[in-house]
C-alpha cells in the first residue's frame, strides 16, 4: 500500500485509510454568505455520495451553515466539474504548457473515473496534505494542512493525487532536496497533472476570481523549474520596467517569437522609491525613498496593491525608519533572494524562515546571475570582485570568493534568461560578456531597440512570464 503526498515532500506509507468525521455548525445564513447551488451539489453527489449529506441537511447549503473543511471540498468539486468550459490553447511544440497530461475529454471525467470519495484524517499527515493508498482505489485521504493551501492549491492537490491511482510515483531531485518530483512533463505524472490543471485554472476568468488565476499562473512557474529533473520547455515572454526619474515607469515587453519590443503598460507610483521585481511574478516590491514610509508589493496590469507583502518586505517593514535608512539593496530570483544592509545580510537559506547574518560588506552591492534552475545571490565589492553567497541551511552561511570582476560604474546587475545586461552610471543599459581568459566580465553596447535604445535610466528591472498567458490578457 503506497500513499503520496502533494506540495510537500512524497514519502511511501503503509496504513489503513480512516474514514472521515462529518459535522456541522447550526447557523443561519448571512446577507453576504457564500452558498451554493443545489443543482451544482447534486452533480457532483452522483460521483460523490458523501455530498448527498450536504444535499439534505436541514442546515442549509451557505458557508456559515456547512461545516468549514467540507465547504471547501464541495467548493473544490464544483469547481472541478466547470473546468471543461475552459478552452485549453493549441499546442505548441515549442512550449510544453499546452501539452495535455490527461487523455479523458475533461477534468471531472478524470477525477471522477480514479475518485469516488474523501475522506479527512490525521493519520499519516506529517508529511503532507493529501495521499492515496493503491490498493484502496477511489479513496482519496486529506489532512487539516490541506485546508490551510490557497483554493486553487486545493483543487491541483485533489487532481495531482489522483494521477497516483494510476501508478505513477515520484523520484528523487537532487536541485531541490526533495524526493517529490517527475522525471518529465512528457511522461504525464502528477506533477504534469499539476502543470495542466494550473494552466486550465490560468486561464478560467469566468470560473474563478482574478486574483486566484494569477496566483494559478504563478504556481505554473514554480512547479516547472522544482518539480522535475528535465526542465520543460517554456515560450517566456521578456520584460523590462524602466524609469528616468523613479516616480514614472513604462513597462516592455518583448514578443519571445519575434524578439521585438513593445511598450505595455505604464504606471506611476504614489511614493517614489526603489523597486525590485519578484521572480517570474510579474510583481514588484517598493522600497519608499522616504524610509519613514513602509514598503509595498504590487502586481502590474493594472498597479494593484498586494494584500501580502511577502517575507522580504514584511522583514523590512518590522524595521525602524533608521534601520531602513541602511538597505542596501535586494533581489528576488526564482530559486534565491536576499536583503542586503550595511553589514547585514537576510536570506531564507533554503529555509520557510528568514535569517539574518552580520557581514563585513558596506561598500557591497547585491544582485543575482542565471543559474540552470534559478539564480544564484552574489555581492559585488567596490573593486568590482564578486562573491558568491552560500547559504544551504541557516548554520552553513558563506560568502564564496569567486575569480570574476564586474565592469566600473555599475548600478545594477539584472538578466533577461540567460543574458547579463549592467545599468552604468551614465543611464545606458550594456550587456555584460564574461571573458574566459582572464576570468572579467566587459561591457558591450546593444542594439539601441525598445527599452534598450533609453538614455538617463535611473532603474530598470526584467520580468518574465509563460508567452501562454500573456497572449490571453
Amino acid at each position: 500500500m503506497t500513499a503520496l503526498c502533494f506540495w510537500k515532500h512524497a514519502l511511501l506509507l503503509t496504513a489503513l485509510a480512516i474514514c472521515a468525521a462529518f459535522s456541522s455548525v447550526d447557523v443561519k445564513a448571512t446577507p453576504t454568505d457564500e452558498c451554493f447551488d443545489s443543482n451544482e451539489l447534486r452533480f457532483i453527489a452522483a460521483s460523490f455520495s458523501q455530498i448527498n449529506n450536504l444535499i439534505n441537511s436541514p442546515k442549509g447549503h451557505c458557508r456559515s451553515q456547512m461545516d468549514p473543511q467540507w465547504f471547501q471540498l464541495a467548493r473544490v468539486l464544483i469547481t472541478v466539474s466547470k473546468m471543461s468550459q475552459v478552452v485549453y490553447p493549441t499546442i505548441d511544440l515549442q512550449d510544453d504548457l499546452t501539452l495535455r497530461a490527461i487523455d479523458e475529454t475533461d477534468w471531472w471525467a478524470y477525477l471522477t473515473k480514479r475518485l469516488n470519495r474523501i475522506k479527512i484524517t490525521s493519520e499519516y499527515c506529517h508529511f503532507g496534505e493529501a495521499y492515496v493508498f493503491n490498493n484502496i482505489p477511489g479513496v482519496m485521504n486529506i489532512c487539516k494542512k490541506y485546508f490551510s493551501l490557497s483554493f486553487v492549491q486545493q483543487i491541483a492537490t485533489l487532481l495531482h493525487e489522483a494521477r497516483h491511482f494510476d501508478g505513477f510515483k515520484h523520484i528523487w531531485c537532487d536541485h531541490v532536496l526533495s524526493p517529490n518530483c517527475d522525471e518529465s512533463l512528457e511522461q504525464k505524472g502528477s506533477w504534469a497533472i499539476t502543470i495542466q490543471a494550473l494552466v486550465t485554472l490560468g486561464f478560467a476568468k469566468n470560473i474563478i476570481s482574478e486574483a486566484d488565476r494569477q496566483l494559478s499562473q504563478r504556481l505554473v512557474l514554480e512547479s516547472i523549474y522544482s518539480r522535475f529533473k528535465k526542465i520543460p520547455r517554456v515560450l517566456m515572454t521578456k520584460g523590462l520596467i524602466v524609469s528616468t526619474d523613479n516616480s514614472r515607469f513604462t513597462q516592455w515587453l518583448q514578443d519571445p517569437k519575434t524578439e521585438v519590443w513593445a511598450k505595455e503598460s505604464e504606471f506611476e507610483l504614489d511614493e517614489p522609491g526603489h523597486i525590485e521585481s519578484i521572480g517570474h511574478l510579474h510583481e514588484i516590491a517598493v522600497f519608499p525613498f522616504d524610509f519613514q514610509k513602509p514598503g509595498r508589493r504590487y502586481s502590474l496590469d493594472p498597479l494593484t496593491l498586494k494584500g501580502n507583502f511577502g517575507q522580504f518586505l514584511n522583514e523590512y517593514n518590522s524595521r525602524t525608519a533608521q534601520q531602513r535608512r541602511k538597505l542596501v539593496g535586494a533581489t528576488y530570483g526564482i530559486s534565491e533572494g536576499a536583503l542586503l544592509f550595511q553589514n547585514e545580510i537576510v536570506s531564507s537559506c533554503k529555509t520557510s524562515e528568514l535569517h539574518s547574518f552580520a557581514i563585513d560588506r558596506s561598500d557591497a552591492q547585491l544582485f543575482s546571475l542565471p543559474e540552470d534552475r534559478g539564480n544564484r545571490v552574489y555581492l559585488m565589492k567596490s573593486d568590482g570582485h564578486l562573491e558568491k553567497v552560500v547559504c544551504s541551511d541557516p548554520h552553513n552561511f558563506q560568502l564564496i570568493p569567486e575569480n570574476l570582476k564586474m565592469p566600473p560604474n555599475l548600478k545594477k546587475i539584472f538578466s533577461l534568461g540567460q543574458t547579463i545586461y549592467g545599468l552604468f552610471a551614465d543611464g545606458r543599459v550594456r550587456e555584460l560578456i564574461r571573458d574566459e581568459n582572464d576570468q572579467t566580465y566587459r561591457s558591450r553596447d546593444i542594439s539601441a531597440t525598445g527599452p534598450f535604445g533609453l538614455t538617463g535610466i535611473t532603474q530598470i528591472m526584467p520580468t518574465e512570464l509563460p508567452f501562454l498567458f500573456m497572449q490571453k490578457k
